[in-house]
């Protein structure tokens, strides 16, 4: 998933930005572009990337506000302040591999 647009490098270690016991797949997102995010969806058996649309949510901050980081529809509470997880359950070393590889098939 090489872009010259890329807002970060690969993570080392993938973790589940969700807020504890949520429902449905672990997401983690691994690239913003100008105009997309793209995340990595796991759960036991699957393992998939897919671009899904910013939540909408804000902070409520009137003087600079700031937007949630996860995607339009999660569950749980929102997220907004940049590199902080604090709900988030690591993928497993095997999960990390298969995530590994499937962003370096991109």
């Amino acid at each position: 998933m090489a872009d010259e647009t890329a807002a970060h490098d690969r993570s080392a270690v993938y973790q589940c930005e969700l807020q504890a016991d949520h429902p449905g797949s672990h997401m983690s997102l691994a690239q913003s572009f100008d105009d997309r995010n793209v995340w990595l969806r796991w759960a036991d058996r699957v393992r998939e990337l897919v671009e899904l649309l910013p939540c909408p949510a804000s902070d409520g901050d009137l003087d600079d506000p700031e937007g949630c980081l996860l995607f339009r529809g999660h569950p749980g509470e929102h997220t907004f302040t940049p590199g902080v997880v604090t709900y988030g359950r690591e993928a497993s070393p095997k999960m990390q591999r298969r995530l590994d590889d499937l962003l370096a098939a991109e």
